[in-house]
């Protein structure tokens, strides 16, 4: 079972100009599962989403616009990171409590390695506590 302490914050390559700055996400050395699923959320003014958690999905996020926190909780702690560079991913393991405060507006972009599927949500945060509990 995973704990915060399983959460990696993973640095992407990028390369600088006067132009601006690419950042790569590269799927063979960077990115540590086969992606299945890639979406965005853009928030154009603060707000919160998430407030949920998986049972099998890894979950690699990437704030490409703006800045967000993300709130993670494992039933008994909770870590809080800043996401606010497109080249900085933060990979999420399943069954952790997750949720995004979206702080100016932002664009998170989200690379799973599971296609969108109901079953693997846990919306509801005691249920996601007594699903912990029976993992120990």
């Amino acid at each position: 079972m995973y704990d915060i302490s399983n959460i990696e914050i993973i640095t992407f390559d990028s390369h600088h100009s006067c132009t601006g700055t690419l950042s790569i996400y590269d799927t063979a050395n960077q990115v540590p599962f086969n992606i299945a699923k890639v979406f965005t959320i853009n928030c154009s003014q603060p707000c919160t989403r998430g407030n949920h958690a998986h049972k099998i999905s890894k979950q690699l996020l990437v704030c490409l616009k703006g800045r967000c926190a993300v709130i993670a909780n494992d039933g008994l702690h909770t870590k809080d990171f800043i996401l606010s560079q497109p080249n900085m991913g933060l990979l999420i393991p399943p069954t952790l409590w997750t949720k995004q405060e979206y702080l100016i507006e932002s664009t998170l972009m989200v690379l799973a390695d599971q296609s969108f599927g109901e079953s693997d949500y846990i919306r509801n945060y005691e249920e996601f506590i007594r699903f912990r509990n029976k993992l120990i």
